[in-house]
């Protein structure tokens, strides 16, 4: 299952933010920032960041939300950080429900 939490296009960047299962069973955010505007922040004209919730850490985040499924994981996300920023404001909440993640680039 993977589900766009936000995309953007413009004529200086394109910006998308999908969240899905990995074949380790952890939860994936991962941005894809492209274009121009990119490049003159980066250096470069594509930059990828992942956030990845570990299986483990998977119980807890439900019990914490009240939720029974990652369907309903996946629809909370959805409604909460349909946003550009989503990937940072995702971590902020996680660190705050001390939930185990680790943030990656490339």
């Amino acid at each position: 299952m993977k589900t766009t939490l936000f995309e953007s296009r413009t004529p200086d960047i394109w910006i998308t933010i999908e969240i899905y299962e990995n074949s380790n069973e952890e939860i994936v955010i991962h941005g894809h920032d492209l274009g121009k505007r990119v490049e003159e922040i980066k250096g470069r004209r594509e930059y990828e960041y992942f956030l990845t919730i570990e299986k483990e850490e998977i119980p807890n985040l439900t019990q914490q939300l009240n939720l029974n499924t990652k369907e309903a994981l996946f629809s909370w996300f959805a409604i909460n950080y349909s946003v550009h920023n989503a990937v940072s404001a995702i971590r902020e909440k996680m660190e705050a429900m001390g939930i185990n993640c680790s943030f990656s680039t490339w």
